[in-house]
């Protein structure tokens, strides 16, 4: 795949789901590929019910998450 689109200018890159943390496939995933648009010379920003990235770039929104009690 070819990433000459990002050379333009700078992208922000948000990913979205209803958990980002630990070691389950759709997180590693995620973090891959934006370690890769990083390196491309983007900003990626991390939204989910759990989350375990930098809270800096991130926001937990608690309902997000599957097992989140009210959601169960």
């Amino acid at each position: 795949m070819s990433l000459s689109i990002l050379e333009s200018k700078p992208h922000r890159i948000g990913f979205i789901s209803t958990r980002i943390h630990g070691h389950d496939g759709v997180t590693l995933e995620a973090k891959k590929w934006c370690q890769i648009l990083a390196e491309a010379g983007c900003q990626c920003f991390w939204m989910a019910g759990l989350l375990d990235t930098d809270p800096a770039i991130s926001h937990l929104a608690p309902l997000a998450y599957f097992n989140h009690p009210e959601v169960v």
